[in-house]
């Protein structure tokens, strides 16, 4: 019963402080766990298709392209926000929405977050309206809290130059039904 009970309390406090995934858009396989650098996911759809939980990790690897758009799922905590940052030597990871999405990071109805150290663009053939670097809506939910962008280089964003038509931006903040 004590090995049991020990058993308990340490998946708890390994649960507590949340898992580490890894993307290498080189070395990385979309069926690996992710766990581990060796077991690394590869691309930005198999990222899409995970709701991370409080106290998780999404480390990039630093010299790699990425490109589609990231669009982070689930919350984290006021204690135990979800961080999403680079690892290993280079530049930093390179986001490239390449003009298909409206935005190339979207953070939707989501809170709790800090992402660090990306490098981030989203430049199609045309200018288009609505087109983002890094989009954050809040839309039919409460106040969300804790979104931190930083050290983040958001660049090449080529959205529309009119207002009125949508226009476009490095980085977007919308709340409520505004598209």
């Amino acid at each position: 019963m004590k090995y049991f009970l020990l058993l308990c309390f340490l998946g708890v406090v390994l649960q507590a402080q949340g898992a580490t995934y890894y993307v290498d858009a080189i070395n990385g396989n979309d069926a690996a766990t992710g766990l581990s650098e060796k077991q690394a996911w590869k691309t930005l759809a198999r990222v899409n298709a995970q709701v991370f939980r409080a106290g998780d990790k999404l480390l990039f690897r630093a010299g790699r392209i990425f490109e589609g758009k990231l669009k982070l799922q689930g919350s984290g905590t006021a204690a135990q926000p979800i961080t999403v940052d680079k690892y290993g030597e280079g530049y930093k990871p390179r986001i490239q929405g390449n003009g298909i999405m409206p935005a190339t990071l979207h953070l939707y109805n989501v809170e709790y977050w800090e992402i660090r150290h990306l490098d981030i663009s989203n430049t199609g053939q045309e200018r288009q309206s609505g087109r983002n670097g890094v989009l954050v809506q809040a839309r039919d939910t409460g106040t969300l809290h804790h979104i931190i962008l930083s050290e983040l280089d958001v660049h090449d964003v080529n959205g529309s130059l009119l207002k009125a038509g949508g226009a476009g931006a490095g980085i977007m903040v919308q709340a409520g039904d505004v598209m």
